[in-house]
């Protein structure tokens, strides 16, 4: 690795002065450092889970490491992150499972903050991501690898960043360090301060590659637990009703995510429910029917237990959140959402809606695979 890096479990580090203690990113289980390759001509990048992760990783309650194997081995996809080896080093606090991968040069979050207008990205940029993205995911399913979430942050920009630029980086940010601070041991340590790789330019964003990563809450096809998955914006109806979920919860998020790129908002608002006195997963399921136009029947929510919190029995509508008044759904189409968050051209817009419409249906069965989407008309004008 170029030099030991020592973890404790609160995530901070200290390593020698090599490229391996430049951190690239701070998570809520791992960090990403810089190294170079065993050849030490090119570099790479080094995902350190932490000891507690690497513990459920070894009692089988997490998938990543196996799910990283199904998308990595035999036949790959430029468009799905690649493992190129993986090992477990110990330390103080335990043992760390790494996994080396491509150096990347960030994700769309990133550049959607740093280069973007308004948030929003130019429509041919915006079409490439989702075709890529899109791309990633018709993989991952292939191998019975379910996502679980998918997001701005677990796109990653394939850039074929070159050694030269890596080392003009190094020279120009050395390795740095936080005050020192008390770990939970009592011994004094520096956690290194993140620093990301410059951000491309969007003409370089144009010809870029684009790549699904960060399988940390992958789960396989079929033979999952019932677990909460996605951030909140991204969770399909049944999700947010206790019931069973699968590839078609990837199928909503990538719905989600498209509305997002192009237009640089989220499509379903979580933080206006105390605004209509509602909880968060009752206004979310409103506005789900508000902007699909359909309905939650029987059938579908007989199969979720967490309905019973949010409609009534007799005759499926809404239980009401505003005592003595019924629950009105009021229509806001897709093609209107889209129309008021951007600038496009009629044809555009219903094209665009046209499928998202194919992705976000309330029954999960109604859904587009992946591989349906690929030939959606969208991505071929």
């Amino acid at each position: 690795m170029g030099g030991r890096i020592w973890i404790s479990d609160r995530e901070s580090v200290r390593t020698n002065d090599t490229p391996s203690s430049v951190n690239l990113g701070w998570g809520g289980h791992s960090s990403t450092w810089l190294s170079c390759d065993n050849t030490g001509h090119s570099f790479v990048a080094i995902k350190v889970c932490t000891t507690h992760i690497t513990q459920l990783d070894r009692k089988n309650l997490v998938w990543e490491s196996d799910a990283l194997r199904a998308v990595s081995n035999n036949s790959t996809s430029p468009h799905s992150i690649q493992v190129l080896s993986e090992f477990t080093f110990s330390d103080e606090s335990g043992d760390h499972l790494c996994f080396v991968t491509p150096l990347y040069a960030g994700d769309v979050s990133a550049l959607i903050a740093v280069r973007a207008t308004q948030r929003r990205l130019s429509l041919p940029l915006a079409k490439r991501i989702l075709l890529h993205l899109l791309r990633g995911l018709c993989h991952s399913h292939s191998r019975c690898v379910v996502h679980a979430d998918i997001k701005l942050d677990n796109i990653l920009i394939d850039a074929h960043v070159g050694s030269a630029e890596v080392e003009r980086f190094l020279a120009d940010n050395p390795p740095r360090r936080h005050d020192p601070e008390l770990s939970y041991e009592g011994a004094t340590i520096q956690s290194a301060v993140s620093q990301s790789l410059p951000m491309i330019s969007l003409e370089k964003a144009l010809e870029a590659t684009y790549v699904l990563g960060d399988y940390g809450c992958a789960q396989p096809s079929n033979l999952h637990d019932a677990r909460v998955i996605n951030i909140a914006p991204n969770r399909p109806p049944e999700v947010w009703l206790d019931g069973k979920w699968d590839k078609p919860a990837d199928i909503w998020a990538f719905g989600c995510v498209a509305f997002e790129i192009v237009t640089g908002r989220t499509l379903f608002m979580c933080s206006r429910a105390k605004t209509w006195n509602m909880s968060e997963p009752h206004f979310m399921l409103y506005q789900m029917s508000s902007k699909t136009g359909e309905f939650f029947t029987a059938e579908l929510l007989r199969q979720w237990p967490g309905a019973i919190n949010y409609f009534n029995p007799h005759n499926c509508s809404f239980k009401s959140f505003v005592e003595g008044k019924e629950v009105e759904i009021y229509s806001l189409p897709l093609e209107t959402s889209i129309r008021d968050a951007v600038d496009l051209e009629p044809s555009e817009i219903d094209a665009m809606a046209a499928l998202m419409y194919r992705c976000l249906h309330l029954d999960p069965e109604a859904r587009a695979s992946a591989e349906e989407l690929l030939q959606d008309p969208w991505f071929l004008e």
